[in-house]
């Protein structure tokens, strides 16, 4: 046997390894949103959902605009994983990596326990328990199925409905609003207002308003890939963070 046939066939073994121990996705979803403050485009975001009958994979990334992005240079990728249970989503694993002008911060939660790497200082705080906000926002099923608490793989938010209302006609697709109550780990209160509708049979945010603490609106603007790819060839030429 040669030494090159011998090593197309390591090759073609490790393909079909990986093939096998990789979960087949029945459902494929990329979404794309651009976020505002004060009227003023400032970021941009891909969220990619890969489901099948038991598992799920959330991704993406997100990245400042225009002045915002002459000022921070932020990047972001987001990543999301865990199980379909009968109540719900069930997050196993959470990564969350971003990059500005003078910052580094990487989190990464697995199996109950949290690291958090900050300008290349590791810490391990507390992990938190609830369901992550990526799997909230886009696997609950409905905009209110989240519970009282969600976290962004580090700091928890209170969540209270304060109102939601069934909606027809509406030119953004959306099918459904909530309006609720949030606190920050600083006992900070955000009104948060979600409309939700459905794409690819999924319940996804089509827009969320955030005023406050924390104040800003993300809109939908391609519910597709081939949408997304040409509305994020318009709005950042290369959206892509190098870590």
């Amino acid at each position: 046997m040669t030494y090159g046939f011998a090593t197309e066939m390591r090759r073609t073994i490790l393909i079909a390894l990986l093939a096998a121990a990789s979960p087949v996705w029945a459902e494929q979803t990329t979404l794309g949103y651009d976020a505002f403050v004060a009227g003023t485009k400032v970021g941009a975001a891909e969220v990619n959902i890969q489901t099948n009958d038991s598992r799920y994979t959330i991704s993406g990334k997100a990245w400042s605009v225009g002045v915002m992005n002459f000022v921070t240079q932020w990047q972001g990728k987001f990543s999301s994983q865990g199980r379909l249970g009968n109540e719900g989503p069930v997050n196993e694993a959470y990564r969350f990596v971003e990059q500005a002008r003078d910052k580094v911060k990487e989190l990464v939660l697995a199996d109950g326990h949290l690291t958090y790497v900050k300008n290349g200082e590791k810490r391990s705080p507390r992990a938190p328990t609830s369901l992550d906000l990526l799997s909230a926002l886009f696997l609950s099923g409905d905009c209110a199925a989240a519970g009282s608490q969600v976290h962004n793989g580090k700091d928890p938010f209170s969540l209270k409905l304060t109102h939601r209302e069934s909606l027809t006609g509406s030119k953004s697709g959306a099918t459904e609003r909530c309006t609720f109550e949030v606190q920050n780990k600083d006992h900070e209160r955000i009104d948060a207002t979600v409309w939700v509708g459905q794409i690819d049979g999924l319940t996804v945010p089509v827009r969320l308003d955030l005023a406050g603490a924390l104040e800003g609106t993300l809109k939908l603007h391609s519910p597709g890939s081939a949408g997304l790819a040409a509305s994020s060839e318009q709005s950042d030429p290369d959206p892509t963070l190098q870590i």
